[in-house]
């Protein structure tokens, strides 16, 4: 074999090298990325899972809020009126303050009613 023909064949050998080096670390890149696009993945699903579990609930929030707006519609403007809910029978101090509040809506409690223990 001739020098040059060697030359020229180790040179195509050590483009080819180059190149084959070159797409290892291109591929190491992308696999670097597609395991961080797994994480991302991965925290969006949980957090779709916790909208979910909220739109889920979100009929029953909704009742709860109109109950409560709703038992306040019971009362009249009279009613919020200084001393025109004021108990005139003589009652017990903690009675006449209790008389004496200004109507409030229904106080909301959270109760669970599904049977999973998370």
């Amino acid at each position: 074999m001739e020098p040059n023909s060697l030359e020229h064949i180790l040179r195509e050998k050590t483009a080819e090298l180059q190149a084959l080096k070159q797409i290892t670390s291109l591929t190491d890149n992308l696999k670097v990325e597609l395991e961080q696009m797994a994480i991302q993945t991965s925290k969006i699903r949980d957090n779709s899972a916790s909208v979910s579990e909220v739109t889920d609930h979100w009929n029953s929030i909704l009742r709860s809020i109109s109950q409560a707006s709703l038992k306040i519609l019971q009362y009249t403007q009279s009613d919020y009126e200084v001393g025109s809910w004021k108990n005139e029978n003589n009652a017990t101090e903690k009675d006449e303050d209790k008389d004496n509040a200004v109507p409030l809506p229904e106080t909301l409690v959270r109760i669970r009613t599904d049977d999973d223990d998370k």
